[in-house]
């Protein structure tokens, strides 16, 4: 059996749901509620085995709509940057532990 992949549906109904927002336990942490979102994923999630293209249709719409509103805002993409010297080479830097200093060299 085949690893599943992550669906819109699992995004979309715990976290920007309006039965999520009123939840006395939520993931839903924007209270973000909007009717017509809700039902855009419940027909694409009813048209996902019968007309998967539909489907995708409606999923973006739904996605549209959210990120148009904006309830989560990114405040952090997670990324560095690593600034070395012109005299230095053969820099890299690990995910996990960052600069590895023992690869690199300075002339």
């Amino acid at each position: 059996m085949g690893r599943r992949l992550p669906h819109p549906v699992d995004f979309l109904r715990p976290l920007l749901s309006c039965q999520s927002a009123d939840e006395p336990v939520t993931y839903n942490w924007a209270r973000f509620c909007d009717p017509h979102v809700d039902a855009l994923v419940s027909q694409a999630q009813a048209a996902q085995l019968t007309d998967p293209a539909a489907a995708r249709r409606l999923w973006a719409q739904a996605d549209r709509i959210v990120t148009g509103q904006a309830p989560y805002v990114p405040i952090d993409n997670g990324g560095t940057a690593g600034f070395v010297s012109s005299r230095a080479g053969n820099y890299q830097a690990s995910p996990v532990y960052g600069p590895l200093l023992d690869q690199t060299w300075v002339r």
